[in-house]
């Protein structure tokens, strides 16, 4: 029977012959403290069916021409990195088993039990550092190489996979003496076992927040799929991996190669996000997938992240555990997107529902939000970011969890409401910024608990102030905003009580408006205004000359409000050749006594203003 895979986790293929401490993944980063110097960090994951870790000091190898310095003035060929016991202990020494009550709760997928599919997590972290010297043009990239030993694939042959990050020159500092900038961050844990069903086909499988990210300092990430490097026996060189037919490093699960049915896997650079579609006739199997995000700041690449990551699939049937569902403004989905101009309130409820049919206990959803740029540090103080008006929750305010380390919501429903108040400051300069705000919903079934992802994407727009025009003897924004204040920009004073769109001048001069969107605000440039241009723009747009070209007379055909005096008609050289008084309210014909050629017609009515044609003569 060919079967679709509907949903993935991730981790390491355990063969339960096998005893070897397998490392299934991790990466490799760095933090910027408020004295300028950095701090190092790796995650290292090791699946729970091997033999313990040794978790002891590791080492980061430092790769590029030239290397950065120390306070003596000598290259820096490695970083020393000890464990982070503090946070070690604080989130269960690092085990990433799964809580559930609902079920079987006494065959409960666990690390001690080492049960394919957990997890324990090691943390390791430099001493402060300071790192003299620029980046060369292919940057400083920082090398963790595991002692041993990575699974078994189904898609490459590898034996010890490497985790790496790269640091790149940046204009923010030239010479990178001082850490000014954070890269970026892999924001979900690499937890989470997800399951397909023999009875579910042709649908496609996502990856929803595996590989997303954050950064407090870039202006934008993008997401890309990364090569994976090995270290061979006998070489220290890092080479790439060999990939097995049909897959490759941008397509890890393969295509239609492997079987007709299955869809390329793709990879969104904006948001992390892959989704592919898999047939097999497998109970399980295991792929090396590694994507790397980028950090941008003013248009320049600053550093690059990868995780490097086993995901396994797994056949689930009988486990009867969908996840969770999310509503936002009440339709289901896991992404929504929304389109605002700075200055606009972003305001959004949000509602999670778990879709499993159970009995007996209640199940219970945890709700996980992840940290961003732009959301409050506590979820709830629109002050707490580096940017505010911070993004905040409402209603249902997530709390932290320190066993998790993450902000959560729990309960048997999850209602909250999504705030933000945008401001012209969110702009990426007066171009549109997009943010991303993730979040993760995982209920306690057991032995297996259901996960879902989902994100709100918020795209800020410029106020998009096109400036003032000249319409029927008034003024008026080209565009719409919530308030209005008119200016007299030769006295530079305000006009009380022009406070809206149009404005009507009572005399010549210069007039600028201050409009606003929220709290976004613009001015305008000054507009030069001419109550003796509108009367001449309108007394033109109220007479018709015909023919034109002519090859004798014209008529001038006049509205009857205006009357006309006097008929000028003058060469290309601006000579006057002919000038007659005529006082006409709506009709006269006149004759042009001169050769063929190009001619200006002025006319002037009974106030003086005067307009002008061009006229040809064959």
């Amino acid at each position: 029977m060919r079967k679709l895979l509907f949903l993935l986790f991730i981790l390491p293929f355990l063969n339960s012959e096998l005893k070897a401490s397998h490392i299934a993944g991790g990466e490799v980063y760095w933090k910027c403290l408020s004295n300028g110097k950095y701090v190092f960090y790796t995650t290292i994951y090791v699946d729970c069916t091997g033999i313990g870790y040794l978790y002891q000091d590791v080492f980061l190898k430092i790769v590029g021409n030239p290397l950065p310095r120390n306070q003596n003035n000598q290259p820096i060929e490695r970083i020393i990195l000890k464990p982070d016991s503090n946070r070690w202990n604080s989130t269960n020494k690092g085990d990433y088993s799964y809580d559930c009550i609902v079920g079987d709760s006494l065959n409960r997928f666990s690390c001690s039990s080492k049960d394919r599919g957990m997890m324990q997590a090691f943390y390791m972290k430099s001493g402060e550092i300071t790192l003299n010297g620029t980046p060369p043009t292919n940057g400083w990239e920082f090398q963790f190489i595991p002692p041993c030993c990575s699974p078994n694939y189904a898609n490459v042959i590898s034996s010890t996979i490497i985790f790496h990050s790269t640091m790149y020159k940046n204009g923010d500092s030239l010479n990178n003496n001082t850490c000014l900038n954070n890269p970026p961050e892999f924001i979900q844990k690499y937890k989470y076992l997800f399951l397909f069903s023999d009875s579910l086909r042709n649908m496609t499988l996502n990856i929803s927040d595996m590989f997303t990210a954050s950064s407090p300092d870039a202006d934008s990430l993008t997401f890309h799929w990364d090569r994976a490097y090995e270290i061979r026996q006998g070489n220290n060189t890092p080479v790439p991996v060999s990939y097995k037919p049909g897959y490759k490093y941008d397509n890890p699960f393969g295509g239609e190669s492997i079987n007709p049915a299955n869809v390329d896997a793709v990879l969104d650079q904006k948001t992390g996000q892959i989704t592919f579609a898999r047939f097999a006739n497998y109970s399980y199997d295991n792929f090396l997938v590694v994507v790397r995000a980028d950090a941008w700041k003013d248009g320049e690449i600053y550093a690059s992240i990868s995780r490097e990551t086993p995901v396994a699939l797994m056949n689930g049937s009988g486990l009867n555990n969908n996840g969770a569902v999310f509503y936002f403004d009440n339709n289901a989905s896991n992404r929504y997107e929304v389109n605002v101009t700075a200055g606009t309130k972003v305001n959004l409820s949000i509602e999670v529902r778990d879709s499993s049919v159970t009995t007996g206990k209640l199940e219970n959803l945890w709700f996980h939000t992840y940290d961003s740029e732009i959301l409050s540090a506590d979820r709830n103080d629109t002050s707490a970011c580096d940017n505010p008006p911070c993004a905040v929750y409402q209603n249902s305010t997530p709390v932290y969890d320190s066993a998790f380390q993450e902000y959560m919501l729990i309960d048997s429903l999850i209602q909250t409401g999504f705030e933000w108040q945008t401001e012209c400051a969110h702009l990426e300069g007066n171009k549109t910024k997009t943010y991303y705000f993730h979040m993760k919903a995982t209920d306690n079934l057991c032995p297996l608990p259901g996960e879902n992802g989902a994100y709100i994407k918020v795209n800020i727009h410029s106020i998009g102030f096109r400036g003032i025009e000249s319409i029927n003897k008034s003024l008026q924004t080209k565009d719409t905003f919530e308030t209005y204040q008119w200016i007299d920009c030769d006295n530079n004073t305000l006009i009380s009580g022009a406070n809206s769109r149009v404005f009507t001048p009572t005399e010549t001069g210069n007039y600028a408006v201050v409009v606003s969107n929220g709290s976004c605000v613009d001015t305008s440039e000054c507009f030069n205004f001419s109550l003796t241009s509108l009367a001449n723009r309108e007394l033109k747009n109220n007479v018709q000359i015909y023919p034109n070209p002519t090859t004798d007379k014209i008529t001038i055909a006049v509205d009857g409000e205006y009357k006309i005096n006097s008929v000028r008609v003058f060469n290309i050289q601006g000579q006057l050749i002919e000038e007659k008084q005529i006082h006409i309210r709506d009709q006269y014909d006149f004759r042009i006594n001169a050769k063929a050629g190009v001619y200006f017609i002025e006319l002037t009515d009974n106030n003086g203003q005067k307009a002008n044609y061009k006229l040809i003569k064959h």
